[in-house]
């Protein structure tokens, strides 16, 4: 027996699979972006505005350290050439674009404490990131239902 696959159809309407992706990241309401470090920005930046730039400072170099760690240890982690699909080569670009963004976003805060804070610029960058890096978990869990959908499929 043999399975009949439609392979001429192509994801939202033609689309490539990063196009879609990069959609529904910019797709993502401003609550599906809250962590605790999106959260944690806002109160830096408030912090900063309200003449407290040395604790803004420490919270910037934290969060920095932070995401390099996790690039590095991502970095160094091993993925099996067997393990590379389409997502998860572009959930290894959202990453680091996302990386990328946030770091930008910290950068631009930091440069910004000794000469005033743009602070919808810091915003708009880390929330580029931050729409990326959640894309990212996103994709991840789509695969995890899939993978289980059909071993239970199989197990039936």
């Amino acid at each position: 027996m043999s399975l009949a696959l439609n392979t001429t159809k192509k994801p939202a309407q033609g689309l490539a699979l990063e196009t879609v992706w990069r959609e529904k990241a910019q797709n993502l309401g401003l609550a599906q972006l809250e962590t605790t470090t999106w959260e944690d920005l806002h109160k830096a930046l408030d912090a900063a505005a309200a003449g407290r730039g040395t604790l803004a400072a420490k919270w910037i170099d934290l969060v920095e350290e932070k995401f390099l760690s996790t690039w590095e240890s991502y970095e160094g982690s091993d993925v099996l050439e067997r393990e590379v699909t389409a997502e998860s080569v572009l959930g290894h670009r959202f990453l680091q674009e996302g990386l990328e963004g946030w770091l930008a976003s910290l950068d631009t805060f930091r440069d910004g404490l000794s000469t005033g804070v743009d602070r919808s610029e810091v915003l708009s960058l880390a929330e580029e990131g931050q729409r990326l890096l959640m894309t990212v978990q996103i994709i991840e869990q789509e695969a995890l239902e899939l993978t289980e959908r059909f071993m239970a499929a199989w197990a039936n």
